[in-house]
């Protein structure tokens, strides 16, 4: 059906069941000619029931349900879905650096201590000597590194100049 239909109330005269393939129903509408019967393509009604149709003006046996038919796409009905997707996809690669940066920090389980959260043995005071450098940065990054190095205002007095195991 082409644009500019005309919405007239009509009354359903007879209607198939859904179960039926091709099922339509009959409708009775006014127009300015006069009274018009013409089938529907919609089921399940009861007769005398009340439908809000719209036929061309021009050809009344061409009717439909109102609101049934396709409407002109407005310029925000076509970049909407465009918009969605963009806006998706921003927040999907946002999800994923942040997933991919390492975390600055670990948390420990409830009750652990925090050399137990990084898997670290727990130690002592017993088990580190008196005088003993601790320091607690560890990896590739910091081996060869003496201790007036890692502890910066450290003198060479404080410290014997031994490298450090990482």
């Amino acid at each position: 059906m082409s644009a500019d239909p005309v919405s007239a109330y009509g009354s359903i005269v007879t209607s198939d069941s859904c179960a039926s393939p091709g099922a339509a129903s009959t409708v009775e509408f006014s127009t300015i000619d006069g009274p018009i019967t013409a089938e529907l393509s919609a089921c399940g009604y009861a007769p005398g029931q009340d439908v809000l149709v719209e036929y061309l003006r021009t050809d009344p046996q061409q009717v439909r349900l109102a609101g049934t038919g396709t409407q002109e796409s407005s310029t925000l009905r076509r970049l909407l879905p465009i918009g969605v997707l963009f806006f998706g996809l921003v927040a999907a690669g946002a999800l994923v650096v942040l997933a991919t940066q390492p975390s600055g920090r670990r948390h420990a389980t409830p009750g652990a201590s925090s050399s137990e959260a990084v898997g670290e043995p727990e130690s002592t005071a017993e088990e580190v000597p008196a005088g003993t450098w601790l320091v607690t940065e560890h990896g590739p990054e910091h081996e060869d590194r003496t201790a007036t190095e890692l502890l910066p205002g450290a003198t060479p007095a404080e410290s014997d100049g031994r490298v450090l195991p990482s």
